[in-house]
């Protein structure tokens, strides 16, 4: 490593770790998207604009972690600190929360962010049930909050395909076409060029953050730098990350590719194919 590179590290901070208030955390995010210049190699103009010294990554992304049985607190560079969360059933119940990470293709930089996720395995490995959320915020720099929903609502049928049973959830089940620019539900569209996909069901372990890191850079590079809406192509681009993510169980994956195009296609138009009748909301059914 240049050593002028970034390093992400404990701050001493005794706040981070301990659980906090709802919300108690947003005071202290630190920000990791913003690296040296000399940090990065071959770089893409595309996921990557200067910033002075530094470089700042177009993406970014934040993950939340509901836990039911949160190990002994304590500090990690990936979290910003802890939360209580009343809706969880659990033990010792509560969320972790991620500071700002990049949101990068293949490199230097995305595999240091995951050698933060495999620093904290003790709580990203800890116990869900199905009380339990993966919050997923992403951001674009220099677009607006409703453009970046209308771009990844064209690619969003596989985010639903992965976390389907989460539809019927009261958390979850409202904007589910995605047009409710006020509204909370599968979405929420936030300021600043940010949208939380709050779908996702909880993070069982490290391997499964950095799939779902895999596919949502996927999802940010097709519906930001793509000129042609390509779904198909999209799936493609996927289908070895869910590989990955199910083991190589082909028939899962096949299974998953064919109810993402089914839930794209209710996106689009509104209509429900009998493939995901039973996993959406009743509301979705009558219209």
């Amino acid at each position: 490593m240049n050593k002028n590179s970034i390093t992400y590290k404990e701050t001493g901070d005794e706040h981070r770790a301990r659980r906090v208030g709802y919300r108690g955390t947003q005071g202290s995010l630190r920000n990791f998207a913003i690296v040296p210049k000399n940090d990065i190699k071959d770089i893409n103009k595309k996921y990557y604009e200067p910033a002075g010294k530094y470089y700042k990554t177009k993406f970014t992304i934040g993950f939340e972690l509901e836990k039911v049985n949160l190990p002994r607190y304590k500090e990690y560079a990936i979290f910003t600190g802890y939360e209580r969360d009343g809706s969880l059933n659990g033990r010792n119940t509560g969320e972790a929360i991620t500071n700002i990470l990049p949101l990068v293709p293949k490199g230097h930089l995305r595999n240091q962010m995951f050698e933060l996720m495999f620093q904290a395995e003790r709580v990203i490995d800890s116990d869900v049930n199905r009380s339990c959320g993966g919050h997923t915020t992403i951001c674009a720099a220099g677009i607006s909050s409703s453009d970046l929903t209308a771009r990844i609502r064209n690619y969003s049928g596989l985010i639903y395909a992965l976390y389907r049973g989460r539809l019927r959830n009261p958390y979850c089940s409202g904007n589910v076409r995605m047009f409710d620019e006020s509204g909370r539900g599968a979405i929420a569209i936030k300021s600043g060029g940010c949208v939380e996909f709050r779908l996702p069901s909880g993070v069982p372990s490290v391997q499964s953050l950095i799939r779902r890191y895999e596919i949502f850079f996927e999802l940010m590079d097709f519906s930001v730098n793509r000129n042609r809406i390509n779904f198909n192509m999209f799936l493609d681009k996927c289908t070895p990350i869910l590989l990955r993510m199910y083991d190589y169980n082909t028939e899962r994956v096949e299974l998953i590719l064919t109810l993402a195009k089914d839930f794209q296609y209710y996106i689009n138009t509104g209509r429900v194919r009998e493939s995901i009748r039973e996993f959406m909301p009743n509301y979705a059914l009558r219209d």
